[in-house]
């Protein structure tokens, strides 16, 4: 092998393990649908997820249809807290682990 192919190897080989060593992380998604009192879906409602172990929280919102997802989590256990003007918030919900889905009302 001449020392131009032995350097693309060695190239190629160190790029593509830092590649392959991130696909490998655990990651976990929170999905749901909050609902009012009614069972009625409730767009746009703000959602905090907080890791319990770390108390790192992440915020998004629910889409038209009241669904949410939240992902590139770190496996473990969080706390849900629902709010949207208008309604009482609800929560912290505790000890949803990542992965799991579930319903807000």
């Amino acid at each position: 092998m001449d020392r131009k192919s032995l350097l693309t190897l060695i190239f190629a080989v160190l790029f593509c393990f830092p590649l392959a060593a991130l696909a490998q992380q655990e990651k976990a998604t929170i999905t749901g649908e909050v609902n009012d009192a009614t069972g009625a879906v409730v767009p746009k409602a703000s959602i905090i997820v907080t890791n319990t172990e770390t108390n790192i929280s992440l915020k998004t919102e629910t889409n038209n249809q009241g669904f949410y997802i939240v992902s590139s989590l770190k496996p473990g256990l969080y706390s849900i807290t629902v709010e949207k003007a208008g309604f009482k918030k609800s929560g912290p919900h505790r000890n949803y682990a990542a992965g799991q889905s579930n319903g807000t009302r």
